[in-house]
């Protein structure tokens, strides 16, 4: 059975227009995410609520990748930051739950007591988060989103027939195929990347780290997507990606931790002394801060040794060398010159 990513390009030829391959990678991306609606409802298993994010922030990197193509305002987008957002907010409570949970019995017996009201404060706010993510991802909204998102896609590219009497003249202009299209953008990801690597040189500067992580993530999406169009051979390079993005992401994990503990500990200090639950939590934040004090230098050490290798190692060079067999030859379209499309230009942004 194909996967959600294999299902992208099924039908899609790499050598076409690549508007042609847009429409589908898009369709199938919406539609991948719409269909875990139930799924990330179902409390039970927090996987729901993973999976429907990355869903939509595939479907949002892709919308980004292919910008120039599309046109700016071509299909909204308004909408379905709202929706990665609301399931955002729950799935960040999720993984923060399951990290106080993993650690608790580590914490010794005063400071296990302490994280579990950490827990309870955590449980209360995912409550909340939850409610507003079923008010956003309900079957209607929803289904207007969709609906809405495939209309103003089909529009995107069409050209106004040509009225009579019209003199302007029809004109032949290439245009890139969907693998030239691929490399493009995949090259373009990669010098991203690329440029935020001194961060790596300077490892308590957190936001350049945190930078990175998103760059990474957006070139193992392209790497992924544009994977069949050079026979696989891409797949290797995704992999190393995708580890680089797991350490710079528990690396990020780690700081927003350390932050919230050191402010909650601040606070601490100000407003309270001697109550046996603030107590508690204070030892807890304490050993918590510790705790992912030592995690994150575990983290970057896995980072920047994985960048060291790949600098020596050839990995950028033989990633180009993949992306320069593409075939040659751009299709040839015929059109009209005529005023901008309303989905390219007069359309107002969602």
């Amino acid at each position: 059975m194909a996967t959600a990513k294999e299902k992208e390009l099924e039908g899609v030829d790499c050598d076409a227009a690549a508007l042609e391959g847009v429409r589908a990678v898009l369709r199938a991306r919406l539609a991948h995410m719409c269909d875990l609606r139930a799924a990330a409802l179902e409390w039970e298993d927090i996987e729901g609520v993973h999976q429907m994010r990355v869903a939509s922030r595939r479907l949002r990197s892709a919308l980004r990748d292919f910008d120039d193509l599309l046109g700016k305002g071509a299909v909204p987008q308004r909408r379905l930051k709202e929706v990665a957002d609301a399931l955002g907010d729950v799935r960040d409570q999720d993984v923060a739950l399951a990290a106080l949970e993993k650690v608790r019995k580590k914490a010794g017996q005063g400071g296990a007591e302490g994280v579990g009201l950490l827990i309870g404060e955590r449980e209360e706010v995912r409550a909340r988060a939850r409610e507003r993510l079923e008010a956003v991802i309900a079957e209607a909204p929803l289904a207007e989103l969709r609906e809405k998102f495939l209309q103003r896609l089909e529009r995107v590219g069409t050209v106004g027939r040509q009225k009579k009497g019209d003199k302007r003249k029809r004109v032949t202009k290439k245009v890139v195929s969907f693998r030239q299209a691929g490399r493009k953008v995949v090259e373009s990801r990669l010098t991203e990347l690329r440029e935020f690597s001194n961060s790596l040189h300077h490892p308590f500067d957190v936001e350049p780290l945190h930078e990175m992580r998103i760059a990474a993530k957006r070139l193992r999406y392209v790497l992924e997507l544009f994977a069949q169009c050079w026979g696989g051979r891409l797949t290797s390079c995704s992999r190393e990606v995708a580890e680089l993005q797991t350490s710079l992401g528990e690396l990020r994990d780690c700081d927003l931790w350390i932050e919230d503990l050191g402010a909650r500990l601040d606070r601490h200090r100000e407003e309270s002394e001697g109550q046996d639950a603030d107590s508690l939590i204070r030892l807890a934040a304490i050993w918590l801060l510790n705790h992912f004090t030592k995690e994150r230098t575990k983290h970057f050490r896995g980072a920047l040794a994985r960048w060291h290798k790949w600098e020596t190692g050839g990995f950028f060079e033989r990633m180009l060398e993949v992306l320069g067999e593409e075939r040659s030859g751009a299709a040839e379209v015929e059109t009209v010159a005529a005023e901008p499309t309303p989905a390219a230009s007069n359309t107002p942004t969602d």
